[in-house]
Parts: structure tokens; sequence; C-alpha cells
């Protein structure tokens, strides 16, 4: 899977974030993981990084986004076209485990 970092902005502290993105059900997930480097968290900085990967993913809106948190919680985040956002906890140990939940709560299987 392609694996694309952050940019770092100088004199902005960001987040140190790294994302995925994988296809399951014909659902495409992106996941974004806090590399926990020191500076702000995924969590706090959630709304710069989401306008980043805007710009990467550009089906934002039609993806499932999951983001590990650096305590290693997988939990989903909603992106609204009016690039609101809001955190829906799925409380997941793994990438595996977050898709399974989703794929749960929306009534699908792993095909």
């Amino acid at each position: 899977m392609p694996k694309l970092t952050t940019k770092t902005y100088t004199g902005l502290p960001r987040a140190d974030v790294e994302y995925e993105a994988r296809i399951v059900h014909k659902t495409v997930f992106i996941f974004m993981y806090d590399l926990d480097k020191g500076n702000r968290s995924l969590t706090n900085d959630m709304q710069a990084v989401l306008v980043d990967i805007k710009n990467i993913f550009p089906g934002l809106y039609n993806s499932v986004i999951i983001y590990r948190d650096s305590e290693g919680c997988f939990d989903q985040v909603i992106v609204n076209k009016d690039n609101s956002f809001q955190f829906k906890p799925l409380i997941a140990l793994s990438e595996d485990e977050a898709i399974d939940i989703w794929l749960r709560q929306h009534k699908l299987s792993k095909v």
C-alpha cells in the first residue's frame, strides 16, 4: 500500500502523521497514524491534517477515515462537506479490527 507523510511547515508545530489507503468491500479506507514525535497530536491537529490530505486523497468525503492516536487506539473521523468533522469512537486496537467494526456497523462483510 502507498504511504504518504505530511509535509512539515517551518514555524508551525504540526502533527507528525503517516497515511495509508486500503480498499475493502469496494470502500476506500484512509488510515492516519499519529507518529508521536513530540509535535502536536493528530487528535489536536485534526483540522489541519484533514486540509492537508484533502489534496492527496480527492475523494476524502467518500472515504472512511480511520486514525490511530498516540495511545494506539483506532477511531473514525467523519468529514462533512463544509470541512467540519466529528470523531466517532470505534475503540479498535488494529486496522483490521477497525475495518471489521465499521463493516458490522454498516451491515457489510469482508469480500
